[in-house]
């Protein structure tokens, strides 16, 4: 999806979480950049949808990337867009704190209480 006009596989990023955590193992095992990346599209998806649990998605997923070896960790850098995507999830969480700041400035709420006499 990296600079096409396509969507991130948000869908198979999901459905790799939802793997039980012996499969997950595996996974790290044959390909950790791919969990990896899993990680970090979900923890950008979840700043939208649950943002107290976004910073723990975003935090496996470099955690994950983190325990590959060192020189395997440079290929993977060269292969997967792993730096982006937690660039990208900075920005993304940049942007929407800005605009819920702006809301709160643009955006006033009064009630009324009207009371009958009963």
């Amino acid at each position: 999806y990296l600079g096409e006009p396509i969507g991130p596989p948000i869908e198979e990023s999901f459905w790799l979480l939802a793997l039980p955590e012996e499969f997950q193992q595996d996974v790290t095992r044959e390909c950790a950049a791919m969990l990896a990346m899993a990680y970090l599209i979900v923890a950008e998806t979840q700043l939208y949808l649950v943002p107290d649990q976004a910073r723990e998605y975003l935090e496996t997923g470099v955690s994950i990337f983190q325990n590959i070896e060192k020189r395997t960790r440079e290929m993977v850098r060269e292969s997967w867009p792993l730096d982006l995507a937690i660039q990208h999830f900075q920005a993304s969480q940049l942007s929407l704190k800005k605009h819920q700041d702006g809301m709160a400035e643009h955006y006033r709420v009064d009630f009324v209480l009207a009371h009958c006499k009963e």
